[in-house]
């Protein structure tokens, strides 16, 4: 599939170093930058480009509602946001919503664009591990519903009940006094879903929970 990739980027130095840096190290990528609204709207209509790289200072006011916007129009649309770990946006739930995934950034931004991309045409979401404080704020005091259908070929009730209050930020001993078990037990729970999941730790877990959508 040919890429074709727009950088909506507000900062110059930023953006022709991304560029120069998907060149580099993707050749067979094309990149457009734009570095205004109309600028961006008439490139998506005139361009058949299927690929945005929106950073978060790209309307920094009114950033929600051009995702919003963009996403009605352009449903096959993959949408990346690149955000810092001390993001400004505060509808970050709402933004999920618009777009696809999220890169941090960093100087290793076109290094995760291909991995990034893959799993989003798998049809995953896409979360970068950095973005720590993303995730977080993405799954935290959200209701869960458990789905038998998600659940039963990955992972057991129990074990949803005990990533769910991971994701919440609950110790081992507050699991298990929740849950009526010893620490010991949730240790072994957590361990077992990270060597199912191939999760490098509780965070890992999470991200590749959400990402599979069984963390709704």
């Amino acid at each position: 599939m040919e890429t074709k990739i727009i950088l909506a980027f507000k900062c110059r130095l930023l953006s022709n170093y991304l560029k120069d840096d998907i060149t580099i190290k993707h050749p067979e990528y094309e990149s457009t930058i734009v570095r205004d609204k109309a600028s961006l709207i008439a490139t998506l209509v005139d361009d058949a480009s299927n690929v945005l790289l929106v950073d978060e200072f790209f309307d920094p006011t009114n950033i929600v509602e051009l995702l919003e916007e963009i996403r009605k129009k352009y449903l096959k649309l993959i949408i990346i946001l690149l955000i810092s770990e001390n993001n400004t946006i505060k509808n970050l739930r709402v933004v999920n919503k618009y777009v696809n995934g999220f890169l941090a950034k960093t100087p290793q931004i076109s290094n995760e664009l291909k991995n990034a991309l893959e799993t989003i045409r798998e049809g995953k979401k896409y979360i970068c591990l950095q973005s720590q404080g993303i995730i977080l704020e993405l799954i935290r005091n959200k209701k869960y519903s458990l789905d038998p259908k998600k659940i039963n070929t990955r992972i057991t009730p129990r074990e949803y009940k005990i990533v769910k209050m991971i994701s919440q930020g609950l110790t081992d001993k507050e699991i298990a006094n929740n849950l009526g078990l010893s620490s010991r037990t949730i240790q072994s729970h957590r361990r077992n879903m990270m060597r199912k999941f191939e999760a490098k730790n509780s965070l890992h877990l999470i991200k590749i929970l959400y990402e599979l959508d069984i963390l709704p």
